[in-house]
């Protein structure tokens, strides 16, 4: 009995497994938890073999996206019908529907949204033959049918979405085959939403058709010609069947440990044929790899270690990640062809996903191997090699795929136009993404994935051209998800932006605005000319609850903080960001900054104190440097005038310990202005924040209180005297020093503090430290 699986679902308890276990994501850049099952994890979908008691399991194949059906061959070899995600079209890691050829221990690569494994890597069972869009429903092999010939040997799959059951004809490819699809039955109206499909006894086919509120039908297909419907001789004596049968033998070692194993599998690993190298890598995963870790090391024959490697890296063998390397070092990238270069960067890619970061003269040595070799002229090598000389930061790498990104072309995907007119809803979304003006350039959406981490070798030029193309992508069209990714690799690539470059990296981009001031708000009044401690005076005085969120919205733009700092959605660049001030300060830090703005200049807004050959000082910051002349803005309040300074004329420039930004902003507001702001800025801009609810009175029952300091046991402290509280707020302070209704019989400060009370009727616990506070939430 065989059972199947999509991604969503975990393989049960099984016995036994013809893939190592220890499957991962095998994915050497950081990738993102966004999409469809943006958690899901390895295995994916799977096949599963059993007995009839189902006592006696095995999975057969995994990495599968959504498969609902398979069929066997006359061969006996099992074909899976796989879904796509649609809502990946238009990214790099989209896989049409497919016919997958179901070797044990064959792992199909689905992995969560960005993290798919392409077709050509070394590791993965690529597909038969690609179908495109669709949804994938029954499957079955034409053996028993009573048709021609042709059909026999053929395998019938249903697409439910695009009323489609295509014919696969197989033809031998080594020790698999390749497919070739065609149409056997359609319909354009979207009455054929075809759900699952047999051949009866009688020989003729029969499929039923319906789903999600359509008319469900039963419907059979009998031939009535005169062609030959004969067997056609099964085939036992090819080179093809030889390497099947090679390959099955392989594979009789997948499962298990055998002392025979290394000995009858290596020979296979440098094997030309794709599937066999497949089969012998699986079977070496299953033996200890101390045992042939030595072996692998010494191979000579190139695409033979490579294969080896890559499975030793599966296999998690401790301290393998240098001598592996090593090997791999004295591969001749240039002596391989395009399938062992592909296997050589997998091999990397896998290895250092595993093993992480290698020695920096290794960093060094691989990036001096590739680097040469990149750009090649063949797409999926450059895929490759921007994917590790990335990992790698290699200096080169961004100069290099920067102007490599200006060469490449959009491919209109082959999706058949009439196919997919058969469904207007569905098929009409992804015709509206084929088109010379609307189809995205998958290619370079690779390349600035690769790059979006990359740390060295940028240029300002090269991350406005990195910028420009993302914002060119944000006018092409995809799936669901497609203008979420391109979002991210934006925000992941500006994240990683210096500090000290992303003023200039904005006004390069265009992307600092000007305030009007005139149109700015002001506050009521009285003003007052705050200090630090008049200003804590008031924001300690009491529980800082039931502000006004619209007003202290308005007074963030008649301090003029909205002109330099940004907030939430808000506000100028030129400044730090203060959403988040509040988690990373205090309110004596806010105030300190805001009214005494030179105490502490960060470094990212500094400015420059230019001195000029001819004994003159400039102060700005600049935030340009180009066509031999610094560009300065010398006034937060106008970011967008900029004093242009000669390069030759300047005798040094040096880091200012004075702010741009003035003092005595908070000095035209009153206090409650003062506390609105405040709370503003405690509140991220989130209008629901505490800060901005009514004052409550609660409740509360002290139960017990347990003291005690490092090295001492705990004591319990007696609450006898303490029995109820009314508390304004949400804040009540400890000073833990024999106050809290009992002493300390020990003597001393208590340290430490436990509290178990009722809180309006519920009981709750806290741990609070030496003249802590606790809040009260009801």
């Amino acid at each position: 009995i065989y059972v199947i699986a999509g991604n969503a679902t975990r393989p049960p308890e099984f016995l036994n497994s013809r893939i190592p276990t220890n499957w991962k994501d095998d994915v050497l850049l950081q990738n993102y938890a966004y999409g469809h099952m943006s958690q899901g994890k390895a295995p994916g979908g799977w096949v599963m073999k059993m007995n009839p008691d189902g006592k006696s399991r095995e999975i057969i194949t995994m990495g599968y996206r959504n498969p609902c059906d398979f069929a066997l061959n006359r061969d006996g070899e099992l074909f899976v019908y796989d879904a796509d995600m649609e809502w990946d079209i238009g990214a790099p890691w989209y896989r049409p529907t497919r016919i997958n050829h179901g070797i044990s221990g064959g792992d199909s690569g689905w992995r969560a949204t960005s993290k798919k494994w392409r077709k050509y890597f070394p590791d993965t069972v690529g597909s038969v033959v690609d179908i495109g869009p669709g949804s994938p429903t029954g499957v079955i092999a034409g053996t028993n049918a009573n048709f021609p010939t042709h059909y026999r040997d053929a395998l019938f799959i249903c697409d439910w979405t695009f009323a489609t059951m295509y014919s696969i004809h197989l033809k031998p490819n080594g020790s698999s085959y390749i497919g070739e699809k065609r149409e056997f039955i359609s319909n354009n109206n979207g009455s054929l939403a075809l759900t699952d499909v047999d051949i009866g006894p009688d020989g003729n086919m029969y499929f039923c058709v319906g789903g999600r509120g359509g008319q469900s039908r039963l419907y059979r297909i009998s031939y009535t010609g005169n062609a030959p419907t004969k067997l056609s001789k099964l085939d036992t004596t090819s080179e093809h069947a030889k390497a099947r049968e090679t390959r099955k033998m392989i594979e009789s070692f997948h499962g298990h440990t055998d002392p025979k194993a290394v000995k009858e599998v290596w020979p296979h690993l440098g094997s030309r044929d794709y599937h066999t190298r497949y089969a012998a890598r699986i079977a070496m995963e299953w033996q200890d790899p101390k045992t042939w870790a030595k072996k692998a090391y010494a191979e000579k024959n190139d695409l033979a270690a490579i294969h080896a490697l890559l499975g030793l890296a599966r296999s998690d063998l401790a301290d393998s990640l240098e001598p592996s390397i090593e090997r791999l070092l004295k591969v001749g990238f240039n002596k391989l062809d395009k399938t062992g270069k592909l296997a050589l960067l997998r091999s990397y890619s896998v290895i250092m996903s595993r093993g992480g970061m290698p020695t920096a003269n290794h960093v060094k040595a691989v990036g001096e191997q590739l680097d040469s070799f990149f750009p090649s002229k063949d797409d999926n090598l450059n895929e490759e090699l921007c994917r590790v000389l990335c990992f790698l930061n290699h200096p080169s790498v961004v100069r290099k795929t920067i102007a490599l990104m200006k060469t490449t072309k959009a491919q209109i995907p082959d999706f058949n136009s009439e196919i997919m007119k058969r469904n207007k809803n569905y098929g009409g979304k992804i015709l509206s993404t084929m088109g010379e003006d609307v189809t995205p350039n998958v290619l370079n959406i690779h390349f600035l994935f690769c790059l979006k981490d990359v740390q060295v070798g940028w240029t300002m030029k090269d991350r406005k051209s990195y910028l420009g193309e993302l914002q060119n992508l944000m006018t092409k069209k995809g799936g669901n998800m497609f203008t979420g990714y391109i979002q991210k690799i934006r925000e992941s690539a500006i994240a990683s932006v210096p500090d000290k470059d992303r003023i200039s990296l904005q006004y390069l981009m265009g992307e600092v605005k000007s305030v009007d001031l005139a149109k700015l708000p002001r506050a009521k009044g009285p003003g007052v000319v705050w200090t630090v401690d008049s200003a804590l005076q008031v924001l300690n005085k009491e529980v800082l609850a039931g502000r006004d969120y619209q007003n202290g919205k308005k007074m963030f733009s008649a301090g003029l903080c909205v002109a330099c700092h940004r907030f939430g959605n808000e506000g100028g660049g030129i400044g730090p960001d203060l959403t988040n001030l509040a988690k990373r300060s205090d309110y004596k830090s806010i105030l300190e900054s805001t009214i005494h703005p030179n105490m502490v200049v960060s470094e990212q807004f500094e400015q420059h104190e230019l001195k000029m050959k001819d004994g003159s000082l400039v102060l700005g910051r600049v935030v340009a440097e180009e066509n031999g002349e610094y560009s300065l803005v010398q006034s937060g309040l106008e970011p967008l005038k900029l004093t242009k300074v000669d390069k030759a004329k300047v005798a040094s420039k040096e880091g200012s310990t004075l702010s741009m930004m003035p003092g005595g902003l908070i000095n035209s507001m009153n206090a409650e202005e003062l506390k609105d702001l405040v709370a503003y800025f405690v509140s991220g801009g989130d209008r629901k924040h505490k800060v901005f609810r009514s004052l409550k009175k609660l409740q509360i029952e002290l139960i017990s209180a347990v003291y005690g300091e490092a090295g001492n046991p705990k004591r319990q402290m007696d609450v006898s005297n303490a029995i109820q509280k009314q508390i304004d707020g949400w804040h009540y302070d400890f000073a833990m020093t024999n106050k809290l209704a009992g002493k300390d019989p020990a003597g001393g400060t208590v340290k430490v503090l436990d509290l178990k009370y009722k809180l309006n009727g519920k009981t709750h616990s806290k741990k609070i430290r030496e003249n802590g506070t606790v809040s009260f939430i009801d």
